[in-house]
This record gives structure tokens, C-alpha cells and sequence, in this order.
């Protein structure tokens, strides 16, 4: 049974977002074409909370694809709708949880005139206690701060042709305001430093630096890497980015207890990924120009698929023997998730996700179809993301993730490891609480 939020919250976002600013949105660039959708075998038909045996903790953050948003439990239990856009303007985007999972922020848009203006909200896992804030611009991404004490956000202005920009929201406050952070140059990716009052930001196309809540900037390399956003490790010891490196190869480089730079890997691909939660290991991929289309259908040569660094001993190990589109650390550092088209097919493309342990892969059940929304806003940017967003439960048992439906509504299926797939409600994005 869906457990509506009180109808004063609806009333509550619609009047914050009667003066607003108007605003645009402005996505980021679309490199590769999503493939033709497969019929996903899990089963589509609408399934009945709490029936699933699955038990993992959290609340899961789904948006359907009209634009509403609800949490759920992993079985699909204890739904409450934050926001239905079925007689509303108002359309949310965006959800992020904040690092205890104890409040979930989202951003909420409603087009008037021709034109699109933006707030963000911020409210208990179940909708409790909602803040709403306008921003200057319409975000379309948003990142909690280690403390949970700010969301930041991207965005761009109402002109088209103006750079992305970063504002912050300072939720400790009780009048919750946005500002944004000065910068004559568009902040592309970016990571949290572990004190919440700075970040590691891609400042334009010639600059990685560290950037304080007030504008003010510290060069850390002036050749930045193709777009890979950095990471800085949960304890504040080890830092690492793309740069390129004088003779125009890209490299993955990690800076440790504040000693010189390292050079882990150098090549002359597109570098991505995923620093592991405690800083001591780093999965990556580097795929040069032929390999670059993920939707290339011929089969994957030994050289790809993603690999594995631990940064104290420098020891190299491949996890998975295929390239993979995302991948992502496990909350707990002990497993690594990835999803890939698979290679050879004929037809329609299908996708599959495997967890690789440190020593073995494990094959999820069935092949899938991503929704066009996973593929299209989520999937190239998703070390970005990895930062900001998880489809795993908290404590690695399970993950979830969104399949395509014959009625484009999408389902979102939970898996526990090694178990089977199950569907348990409708939905084209997951993110799961911590």
C-alpha cells in the first residue's frame, strides 16, 4: 500500500516554486547513442510489495518517468510518494541521500511560459520535515557533503551559452539559502574534500584545482584529463585524477599522505574511475579511440575491461574481461560492480552486471536492457556519480538497478548477490540509501 506525504508538501513545493526565477536546463554532452532495447526476461508483470523475501537495509530513491519520485523498501514495501507529478507542474530530479541516509535531497523543476525554474528539497527518507529552497539556477546534479551538512550542485544560467556553475546549499541553516560559488570558468566534475568546505574541481578545460566555498582556488594541475571526475578517499589520505601528461597521453595519477604525484597508468585512451571508499585501491578503465563506442559490437579484445590497483603495493589485477559501461565500489570497498553490453551479440544489445569479489566474477542473472534515462543522463558520467549516488544496499548484500518495459515505464529490479533478480515496482533510476 503507498503511503501518500502529507498534502500540505505538495501545497509547500508548489508555492516555493510560484516565484522562482526562470531558468534553463542544460545537459551535459551525449557521447555515445544507446543501442536498441532488448526484452528483458525478469519478469514484467506489476509485482506485489513486501511478497519478495529480500531483506536488505536502506530505502531505495526511485523517479518514474513521468518525473515523480517515492522511497521504498528493498522488497518493494513502504512506498511513499514525495512527489506525483499526475496533476502537478512540478517534476522532481536528481535525488541524492545524504550520507547517513537520513534525509533525501531532490531537485524539483516546473515549466512556465516557456521557460523552467528550479528548487531543491530536502526531507526525511519517508518525507518528513520538508525544506524547500529555490536556486539561482536549475541544478541537474547534486553531491552531499561528507558531513552532510551542504548539497552541492551543478547547473547553468538562463542563457544557453553559459558555463556550468556551482552553487552550494547550506543545509545546517535554518533558512537553508543556495548561493553560488564565483568563477569565471564552468565547473565540469568535482569531488567533496573530506572537510566539506572545499572541492576538487575540473575549473574550465585547462585547470584541475581546489576551490573553497568562497571562490577562492589552488592550482593542483594545469592538464587536466579527458572528463574523469577526481576522488578524494573517505579519511582525506589519498587523492587521485586524470591528467595528461607532456606527451599528450592520459594518465591516472594518485597523490598520497600529501607526498609527489604518481603516475599509476599511462595510455593513450579515455581514462574512468572509481576510487575505492578507504583509499587503497582504485578500479579503472582505458579505452583508446577504436574502443571508445561501448555499443561496438565486435568481441572484446584481452586488453579491456576494468582493472584493479592496490595503491600501496602498486600489485595490478583484472576484474572483468569485457569493457564495462559502469562500475562501482561496494559501500564497504569488498566488491566491485559492473555493467556491460555484451560483446559479439547479435540483435539488439543486451547488458548484464557482474561482481567481482578480488578473486572471482559472479554473473548476475539474466540479460537487460538499461532505461533510456540510465543510458542517455546517468551511465557517461558515472564516476561522477559514483561519488553522489549507489546501487548498492548498504551492506553489500544486494544492488539494485532499472530495466526498459514494453510501456516505457521502466521497472526497477532488486538482485541480491547470487540470488535472483526481482522486480519490485515501477521506475527508470534507483539510488539506494546508505
Amino acid at each position: 500500500m503507498r503511503s501518500p506525504v502529507r498534502g500540505s508538501v505538495i501545497a509547500l513545493l508548489a508555492i516555493a516554486m510560484s516565484g522562482l526565477a526562470a531558468c534553463t536546463i542544460t545537459l551535459g554532452e551525449r557521447r555515445q547513442s544507446p543501442p536498441s532495447p532488448v526484452e528483458t526476461p525478469i519478469a514484467t508483470a506489476d509485482p506485489t510489495p513486501g511478497e519478495r523475501s529480500i531483506s536488505a537495509p536502506g530505502r531505495l530513491a526511485v523517479l518514474e518517468a513521468d518525473g515523480s519520485l517515492y522511497t521504498t523498501e528493498a522488497n518493494g514495501s513502504d512506498r511513499v510518494d514525495l512527489i506525483s507529478s499526475q496533476g502537478s507542474a512540478l517534476t522532481a530530479l536528481q535525488p541524492a541521500w545524504s550520507p547517513e541516509g537520513d534525509r533525501l535531497a531532490w531537485v524539483i523543476s516546473q515549466a512556465r511560459d516557456g521557460v523552467i525554474a528550479g528548487a531543491i528539497v530536502v526531507a526525511g527518507p519517508r518525507g518528513e520535515d520538508p525544506v524547500v529552497s529555490p536556486t539561482p539556477f536549475v541544478p541537474y546534479y547534486l553531491s552531499w557533503s561528507p558531513a552532510g551538512d551542504r548539497v552541492a550542485f551543478l547547473g547553468a544560467g538562463g542563457d544557453p551559452d553559459a558555463p556550468v556553475q556551482m552553487g552550494v546549499l547550506d543545509v545546517s541553516r535554518a533558512d537553508a539559502r543556495t548561493r553560488a560559488i564565483a568563477g569565471g570558468d564552468p565547473f565540469l566534475y568535482f569531488a567533496w574534500g573530506p572537510d566539506g568546505r572545499r572541492v576538487l574541481a575540473h575549473a574550465g578545460f585547462d585547470r584541475l584545482e581546489e576551490v573553497d566555498l568562497d571562490g577562492r582556488a589552488t592550482p593542483v594541475s594545469d592538464r587536466p584529463g579527458l572528463f574523469a571526475a577526481p576522488a578524494w578517499s573517505d579519511d582525506g589520505r589519498t587523492l587521485v585524477y586524470v591528467e595528461r601528461g607532456p606527451n599528450g597521453l592520459q594518465r591516472l595519477v594518485a597523490v598520497s599522505d600529501g607526498a609527489s604525484p604518481e603516475v599509476l597508468v599511462e595510455g593513450p585512451g579515455a581514462l574512468s574511475f572509481v576510487l575505492r571508499p578507504d583509499g587503497r585501491a582504485v578500479a579503472y578503465q582505458m579505452l583508446d579511440e577504436r574502443d571508445s563506442d561501448l555499443f561496438d559490437r565486435r568481441p572484446t579484445e584481452p586488453r579491456d575491461g576494468v582493472r584493479v590497483i592496490d595503491l600501496p603495493s602498486g600489485a595490478e589485477r583484472r576484474a572483468t574481461s569485457i569493457r564495462a559501461l559502469t562500475f562501482w565500489w561496494s559501500p564497504d570497498g569488498k566488491r566491485l560492480l559492473t555493467l556491460s553490453p555484451e560483446p559479439g551479440s547479435s540483435g539488439a544489445i543486451p547488458f548484464l552486471w557482474q561482481v567481482w569479489d578480488g578473486g572471482r566474477v559472479i554473473d548476475a542473472e539474466g540479460r537487460h536492457s538499461p532505461t533510456l534515462q540510465v543510458l542517455r543522463d546517468y551511465a557517461p558520467f558515472f564516476t561522477q556519480y559514483a561519488q553522489s549516488a549507489t546501487p548498492w544496499a548498504p551492506d553489500g548484500s544486494a544492488f539494485a538497478f532499472p530495466v526498459s518495459s514494453p510501456d516505457g515505464a521502466g521497472l526497477i529490479v532488486v538482485q541480491e548477490v547470487g540470488g535472483d533478480p526481482a522486480a519490485i515496482g515501477p521506475g527508470v533510476y534507483v539510488t539506494w540509501s546508505p
